[in-house]
């Protein structure tokens, strides 16, 4: 059976977001936990009602982390504000029913949130709490259009910048300095020359040298040698932090 695609002039945008922007710390888990203010163009004619839905696809599970689900939206809305209320919701992969913000695993990297919204040509009779999938049954046959704008958020340390060095989250944070090594890095390269010195052996002459200009990997992970001044990093830490 031939499918339809509910593609049209009908826009959505977030003023707090660009599209496959980061969502900013007071939409998650991390902040207020609030929903980011939405709004949208190009309504298709015959709209009655709308629908919005907020999905992960990144999430680690089979059918990724629904975060909202919310429906019932009159037809002439232009949006929702921030932290919108008095909405038909139902629940989020939570449990509970409402918006809950991006949470994604320390360490799973970058994830992508999907917000969509539905523009319906008739309000069907819809009950409280729907989840997501029992809601997009629901409105199959109503979708005259749909578009979405995708957010995107990470927390904390990638898993690979943690790889076994205990010391890698204290050489991320104290010398990450847009992008490059930091005093810290630099301060223990100098003590390596100086040990290479007593020794006769010979230590390039920068950090920079060592580990190269994209010295955090391309994936997001530490360079070989960053580990090992991680390494070093953790064992000065352990002696001068109580």
């Amino acid at each position: 059976m031939a499918q339809n695609f509910f593609v049209d002039e009908l826009e959505i945008s977030s003023p707090a977001f660009d599209d496959h922007g980061r969502i900013p710390d007071k939409h998650t888990s991390n902040g207020e936990n609030i929903s980011p203010a939405l709004e949208w163009t190009g309504v298709p004619e015959g709209t009655v009602a709308f629908a919005v839905v907020v999905h992960d696809p990144d999430a680690p599970l089979v059918d990724g982390w629904t975060h909202w689900v919310a429906y019932g939206i009159p037809g002439d809305a232009t949006g929702l504000p921030e932290g919108a209320a008095d909405l038909v919701e139902g629940p989020h992969t939570g449990g509970e029913d409402g918006y809950s913000g991006p949470a994604p695993p320390p360490g799973h990297g970058k994830h992508h949130y999907y917000f969509w919204v539905y523009a319906l040509n008739e309000e069907p009779d819809l009950e409280p709490g729907l989840s997501r999938r029992e809601l997009l049954e629901a409105i199959e046959d109503s979708v005259i259009e749909q578009a979405r704008v995708i957010g995107t958020y990470d927390n904390g340390i990638p898993q690979c910048y943690l790889g076994g060095v205990p010391g890698a989250p204290l050489l991320a944070a104290l010398t990450l300095e847009g992008g490059g090594p930091g005093p810290l890095a630099n301060g223990i390269h100098d003590i390596m020359r100086s040990v290479g010195a007593l020794y006769d052996v010979e230590v390039a002459e920068s950090y920079g040298d060592l580990a190269p200009a994209d010295w955090v990997g391309g994936a997001d992970c530490l360079h070989p040698v960053d580990s090992g001044y991680a390494k070093v990093a953790q064992s000065f830490a352990d002696v001068l932090i109580p």
